[in-house]
């Protein structure tokens, strides 16, 4: 039973990839490697390019990096073959189950946003044994976001008010508050300092287990950070 101090929040929507699963170095080594050989740049820059637009599908972030490159359509099969073999090795991070089932314990609905393909992301979930109120992934005309929070609020009768969302870039971050949902920060694909940037107010934890004494303290309108053990992919 979840105590008073908990009552505010009944959500937490997690991010998949560098939240849950510790996917982000393979997904990166996968985009530096696809974009090096199509675009003949330096891997370096390669790399830069893709974790600065992280949070996004795919075809999105390169719609950013290479506006109408007419390449990009040949670069997204390559990264999803790939991709795609890859994925189903990816790991849980070790702290993940024992969280989760805290936060389960205290009450709080679970769910998952992603911008993964959904059957992906369902696939995933699956893998793990993992129990969620609800697997949101993405599909046409249902990002991460607006569109996931909108569903989320009807199916589960929330307010934004009601809910935390965890992510580990800052496109979830910025995500979370267009939304009006509060922000619980993952280091490890960006740094704190990365995140102070845009996020000025900043606690942190050294643990998954640690979320629901962080919910209880911090149930508020605030951002958070939960740092991770894994070092930063890359500092902006």
């Amino acid at each position: 039973m979840r105590s008073p101090l908990m009552s505010k929040k009944k959500c937490v929507v997690f991010d998949l990839d560098g939240t849950l699963v510790d996917s982000m170095s393979g997904l990166a080594d996968i985009a530096q490697k696809v974009i090096q050989e199509i675009y003949d740049v330096s891997p370096l820059w390669a790399r830069t390019q893709y974790q600065q637009t992280s949070g996004l599908p795919f075809p999105f972030q390169l719609d950013k990096i290479f506006p109408q490159d007419s390449r990009n359509s040949g670069a997204v099969t390559l990264f999803d073959d790939l991709k795609e073999k890859y994925y189903v090795h990816a790991p849980l991070f070790e702290d993940v189950k024992a969280g989760l089932h805290l936060l389960k314990s205290e009450g709080y609905h679970l769910a998952v946003s992603s911008n993964n393909d959904q059957a992906l992301v369902s696939q995933k979930i699956e893998q793990f044994d993992l129990h969620f109120d609800m697997v949101m992934g993405f599909r046409p005309n249902f990002l991460k976001g607006a569109d996931h929070f909108r569903w989320l609020f009807h199916c589960l009768g929330l307010l934004p008010s009601d809910t935390f969302m965890v992510g580990d870039s800052l496109h979830d971050g910025r995500l979370a508050r267009q939304s009006g949902v509060s922000f619980v920060a993952r280091l490890g694909t960006f740094s704190k300092t990365d995140f102070e940037k845009e996020f000025p107010s900043l606690c942190s934890v050294s643990s998954f287990e640690e979320l629901p004494l962080l919910l209880a303290k911090q149930d508020s309108s605030e951002d958070f950070v939960l740092k991770r053990s894994a070092r930063p992919l890359i500092s902006l």
